[in-house]
């Protein structure tokens, strides 16, 4: 089951066509040029992206029982199978945020 809805796919794919442009050298150019306005629109983004990705890592946070050394991830786990801490989601996450693994600290 996901939980992407039309209108949020829609509006990550207005994302990633804003992110996409070229931008030109905007040092001397009035803030009506295209390429400001393009990087305005970006930068206008991060907020709502940053949000997205920290709902996210809210879900995916580590459980575990009172005397048992392992923990494993609260959102992917279900009764019958027990996802390890740093799960999928978190480590792709952490990825794309970081370039590398996260450090076990």
């Amino acid at each position: 089951m996901t939980t992407e809805t039309p209108d949020t796919a829609a509006t990550l794919e207005q994302i990633r066509e804003r992110s996409d442009r070229p931008i030109p050298h905007v040092g001397s150019l009035p803030i009506s040029h295209d390429g400001v306005r393009s990087l305005m629109e970006s930068a206008a983004d991060v907020p709502c992206l940053l949000a997205a990705v920290g709902a996210v890592l809210k879900l995916h946070v580590p459980v575990g029982e009172m005397g048992v050394d392992e923990l494993w991830c609260g959102e992917c786990s279900v009764t019958e199978r027990l996802v390890p801490w740093r799960c999928p989601t978190y480590l792709a996450i952490s990825r794309a945020l970081t370039g590398e693994e996260p450090s076990d600290g």
